[in-house]
């Protein structure tokens, strides 16, 4: 539990880091918000009431939120495996159970990332194939160029950006601790605490046999 939300946690300030940046560097407004036809982010800035609303922070915050949930399931993941790991062989060294943790990771990762680059891709699967379209008055490229230039397709390629580095970071940060913290408390044995089956005369009835299911 601790290596896997301290791993989480680390992932998650770099997360807020690349967000950021982004969100200063591409001079995310936080508006781009549609509900159906209407324009929500255009209406709540015209609003007196919501006018002084940090709707950039309020990006910012989303960013960092969507990507946690992956970041906790990854660490976690990690954690459990470095654990079961030193359960089976207690001699395993700090550095070992390391490697083993960071190989499932690994693993981990690259079906993760596809996971965040393919929720992007279906959101917003008309940008993909919009090169291939002819529009009667622009042609290819000027509905594409516009399209590029929305903040909706930044958001959602920043989106993927810090998602897929939370990852990547917050993965050899779970295995280091739980790691050090598997070597420092030891666990329990593995199978230890299974009840030994009860022994069997020949000739014996099963079904007399207490604790035996027939």
């Amino acid at each position: 539990m601790v290596s896997g939300s301290l791993g989480t946690v680390g992932g998650l300030i770099v997360c807020a880091l690349i967000s950021w940046i982004a969100s200063k560097a591409l001079w995310f407004t936080g508006l781009a918000v549609e509900l159906g036809y209407l324009e929500l982010g255009t209406a709540l800035w015209r609003d007196p009431v919501a006018n002084r609303w940090p709707f950039q922070e309020f990006l910012t915050a989303g960013l960092i939120i969507a990507a946690l949930g992956a970041m906790m399931d990854v660490s976690m993941s990690v954690s459990s495996t470095i654990y079961e790991v030193k359960r089976v062989n207690p001699n395993i060294s700090v550095l070992g159970a390391f490697r083993s943790g960071y190989n499932v990771g690994r693993d981990i990762m690259s079906t993760m990332t596809d996971t965040l680059i393919f929720a992007f891709i279906g959101a917003d699967l008309i940008f993909i194939v919009m090169p291939g379209l002819i529009f009667p008055e622009g042609g290819r490229l000027y509905p594409f160029m516009r399209m590029l230039n929305m903040e909706e397709t930044a958001v959602e390629a920043i989106h993927a950006l810090t998602g897929t580095l939370g990852l990547v970071l917050a993965i050899p940060i779970s295995a280091a601790i739980a790691a050090v913290l598997t070597a420092r408390y030891r666990p329990r044995t593995a199978y230890a605490q299974e009840p030994k089956s009860p022994s069997r005369k020949e000739g014996d009835d099963p079904s007399h046999i207490e604790g035996v299911e027939t």
